[in-house]
């Protein structure tokens, strides 16, 4: 049975420009959280209706409506702030929340380890990622405890596919090494094809 066990590589390309009807999405510089992404939860988000006619249900409707991705990291600095949150930097390195930040979409991939040796890769295309909790526990007597910054936000469909999340299953870290570094090469999904 193949279970997952870590994550890693997570990448964050904040988006510079939307895409619109006739033009791709440009991303500015590429976020590494190298040996600092902790934990992620996904929970896709549905839409349901149903009609009646005579007194029953005639007809339901179940849809996906993209959902929310929380992602749990150690730290962020000051310089990820300014990408992720529109926070703004002063001259003297202070970095500021202000009222009127934009605080922009982005792409987010990462990297499932499953205890078989393989690995998931998960791609969001277009996330808008709110800082929440930030925890910081006091050094215990018999050892460390690490702090957190947790991510949380709600990913929805791009116009270029009308697609909001990729997943790429048992994929072999040496069989499948240029497939995956094509997963981290841009912010855009590309479909791989080897060959």
């Amino acid at each position: 049975m193949r279970l997952p066990i870590s994550i890693t590589d997570l990448a964050i390309w904040p988006m510079t420009k939307e895409e619109t009807a006739t033009e791709a999405a440009t991303y500015g510089t590429i976020i590494e959280f190298t040996n600092r992404f902790m934990s992620f939860t996904d929970t896709p988000k549905s839409q349901s209706g149903s009609i009646s006619g005579d007194g029953a249900v005639t007809n339901q409707y179940y849809g996906k409506d993209g959902g929310e991705l929380a992602l749990n990291i150690q730290r962020l600095v000051a310089a990820e702030r300014v990408s992720l949150y529109g926070e703004k930097k002063k001259t003297d390195d202070t970095t500021a929340m202000g009222k009127s930040d934009v605080i922009p979409y982005s792409a987010v991939a990462f990297t499932v380890e499953n205890d078989d040796g393989t690995i998931d890769l998960y791609k969001y295309s277009k996330v808008k990622l709110v800082e929440q909790a930030q925890s910081v526990e006091q050094k215990a007597e018999n050892g460390i405890k690490y702090s957190t910054a947790s991510l949380k936000g709600t990913y929805i469909f791009d116009r270029k596919n009308n697609e909001a999340r990729y997943i790429k299953e048992d994929m072999s870290p040496t069989t499948d090494a240029a497939e995956i570094a094509a997963w981290y090469a841009n912010a855009e999904f590309t479909a791989y094809v080897s060959g």
